[in-house]
């Protein structure tokens, strides 16, 4: 769910987590990236008034190699995304094997693949190599 991840990512910017843990990765995931535009927009904001004090602007931190987002190919706000922060952080969600047939699987990456409104270089991010550094493979 988008919510949950959208307070999360609030509080670890506002809380200063990403600044006193520079190694610290994390992925926001079962919650797609709409969330993503709603939170900079609304912090840089808070930040702009002197309501919120944090190192960096806001987008850094969605900009980073720590922050790894879960992507599905049918949200219709994953290129408006990938446009923000850059496509780095965006992973391919797949509940493959556990939940979804090989079948379904299958048809969500053709989806991401058959996009035109998203790069052949970001497509490869997206489906696997930001994934293998997340994880360290």
């Amino acid at each position: 769910m988008p919510f949950p991840l959208a307070i999360a990512m609030t509080g670890m910017i506002q809380d200063g987590v990403w600044d006193a843990f520079p190694k610290l990765r994390v992925g926001f995931l079962e919650g797609g990236t709409s969330w993503i535009p709603l939170v900079i927009d609304r912090m840089e904001r808070e930040r702009e008034y002197g309501e919120l004090r944090c190192e960096k602007p806001i987008i850094d931190y969605f900009r980073s190699d720590r922050f790894f987002v879960g992507c599905e190919g049918n949200e219709s706000a994953l290129s408006y995304v990938i446009e923000r922060i850059g496509p780095q952080g965006c992973m391919f969600a797949s509940d493959f094997p556990h939940e979804i047939a090989m079948e379904d699987a299958l048809h969500e990456i053709n989806e991401i693949l058959e996009r035109r409104d998203i790069n052949d270089k970001h497509k490869e991010l997206i489906l696997g190599n930001n994934a293998k550094r997340f994880y360290n493979l």
